[in-house]
C-alpha cells in the first residue's frame, strides 16, 4: 500500500493529533492457570511426491500428519491446556489457533533425534533455561511465531465447544498442508439426520461403546437420513500395508476403491453387501493387477447409496 500527499496541503483540514494514551494501560494481564492437559506437538517440513516443500503439522509421537488424520487435539470444555510446540526445521512459521485467546509461556531450545520421512521426535533434549515472551508478546494473543530449534510453550483457555482448526498462518503453507482440525468437547462421530456439513451426534448417544478406531474423527458430510462414518486410516503415510475403516447404522451395499491423484482406478477393495457395524478393509499397495504401486498420494472413496466420503492416504515408499 502506498500514500501519496500532494502538495501544497489544504489549509482548511487541520492537523490530525494523536492522543497521549491511545488506550489506557492496565498492567498485566493475569496468567492462566493449567486445568488440563500438556500436549507435545511438532512442526514439520518434508516434501510431497512430486518434489514441492510440503510442510505439516503432527504430535511429537505420532509425527507429521494430514488434515484428513484423525483428530489428535481434543480439550474438554473450559480445559485450560498447555501446547508445547516443536520447531526442528529451518525457518519459522506464525501458528494460528482459530476462535481461542492464549497467553505465550516460554520458549526453549531442544534437541532431538528426529525421523525425517515420518517427522516425529525421540529422546528430545532440553537447552538452556526457557526465556519469557517479549514486551509485544505478553499479551492475549491468538497467533505466535514458532522459531526453529525451539518448543514455544502456550497456554490456552478453550471455553467454545465445537471443531475448529489449528494452521500455519503463511497461506500457501496451510494450503498444502501445515493445517490440522482440534475438536473442543466430547469425542465425535459422523450422525444421523444432519442438519448441515459438520453436524455430529456425541459417542455418548450410540447404542453401547464406540470403538477406539472411530474416536477423534472429523466429522463426515452425509446427505440427511443416511448414516455412516469413515473410519480413520492407520497408518498414513504408510509402506506395504493400511487399515481403513467404516461404520454403518443399518445394512448396505459397498463400494470402496483406491484412486491416483489423476482420478484413476488403481484398486477396488470391496464391491458388496455389509451388516450394519464396524467394518475394516486393508489395502497392500497393490493394483488390481497384483503389481505394487510406487510412493505418492492416493485417495480411499467409499460411497454407500447416496453418501460419499474421501480420505487422502500417502505412500512412502
Amino acid at each position: 500500500m502506498a500514500f501519496r500527499v500532494d502538495l501544497p496541503l489544504d489549509p482548511n483540514v487541520p492537523p490530525a493529533m494523536l492522543p497521549a494514551d491511545l488506550r489506557p494501560v492496565h498492567g498485566p494481564i493475569d496468567p492462566l492457570i493449567q486445568t488440563g492437559a500438556t500436549r507435545e506437538l511438532v512442526l514439520f517440513e518434508g516434501m510431497d511426491p512430486y518434489g514441492r516443500l510440503m510442510p505439516m503439522l503432527g504430535t511429537v509421537q505420532d509425527g507429521a500428519l494430514l488434515w484428513d488424520d484423525p483428530i489428535t487435539e481434543n480439550p474438554m470444555l473450559d480445559d485450560v491446556e498447555v501446547w508445547e510446540v516443536y520447531k526442528g526445521t529451518m525457518d519459522a512459521h506464525p501458528i494460528h489457533l482459530h476462535l481461542v485467546s492464549f497467553q505465550i509461556v516460554d520458549r526453549q531450545r531442544f534437541k532431538a533425534d528426529q525421523d525425517m520421512m515420518m517427522g516425529s521426535l525421540a529422546n528430545i533434549r532440553l537447552i538452556g533455561q526457557p526465556k519469557g515472551p517479549a514486551p509485544e508478546e505478553a499479551g492475549w494473543k491468538d497467533t505466535a511465531i514458532m522459531y526453529p530449534g525451539e518448543v514455544t510453550r502456550v497456554i490456552a483457555h478453550f471455553d467454545r465447544p465445537g471443531f475448529y482448526a489449528w494452521h500455519c498462518h503463511i497461506l500457501s503453507h496451510e494450503d498444502h498442508e501445515m493445517m490440522r482440525p482440534y475438536f473442543v468437547g466430547p469425542v465425535l462421530l459422523a450422525g444421523s439426520e444432519p442438519a448441515g456439513p459438520r453436524e455430529v451426534r456425541l459417542a455418548t448417544e450410540l447404542d453401547g461403546p464406540a470403538e477406539p478406531y472411530f474416536l477423534k474423527e472429523p466429522a463426515v458430510s452425509m446427505p440427511a437420513g443416511v448414516n455412516f462414518a469413515l473410519g480413520a486410516v492407520a497408518p498414513n503415510p504408510f509402506a506395504g500395508s493400511t487399515s481403513v475403516g467404516f461404520r454403518l447404522a443399518n445394512d448396505a451395499h459397498v463400494q470402496a476403491s483406491i484412486y491416483d491423484p489423476a482420478g484413476r482406478l488403481v484398486r477396488v477393495l470391496t464391491d458388496g453387501s455389509f451388516s450394519a457395524g464396524d467394518h475394516v478393509l486393508q489395502w497392500d499397495q497393490q493394483d488390481d493387477r497384483g503389481q505394487r504401486v510406487g510412493q505418492g498420494m492416493y485417495f480411499y472413496r467409499m460411497q454407500t447409496g447416496d453418501a460419499v466420503a474421501e480420505r487422502r492416504l500417502v505412500v512412502i515408499e
